[in-house]
């Protein structure tokens, strides 16, 4: 991991399929409709101010399970998917820059 004037970028990073939570569960509202589901990647130093850059393998592109939408906050980049992935989702890297 590095932190510089480019931003913050995390390499090589695996989402477990234990990592992803269902936010439509207790009847709550998720963030995006058609992908209720949500992993959280700790990534220090990345907060609300930083727009985050996944890039996914293809393969994970073209499935449509992944969201192309996604989000930073305190500490974490959120990655949504239409449902929790049979395998590990490898991302290759992810980049967040500040943008104020």
């Amino acid at each position: 991991m590095a932190n510089d004037l480019q931003g913050i970028q995390l390499t090589n990073y695996a989402v477990a399929t234990t990592d992803w939570i269902n936010e439509s569960s207790g009847g709550a509202t998720p963030t995006y409709e058609d992908f209720p589901y949500r992993a959280d990647i700790t990534l220090v130093g990345v907060t609300s101010n930083h727009s985050p850059d996944v890039r996914l393998n293809y393969s994970d592109i073209v499935s449509g399970l992944i969201s192309p939408i996604c989000n930073c906050g305190n500490n974490v980049v959120r990655i949504y998917a239409s449902e929790v992935p049979d395998n590990a989702v490898r991302i290759p890297v992810i980049i967040c820059t500040k943008l104020s």
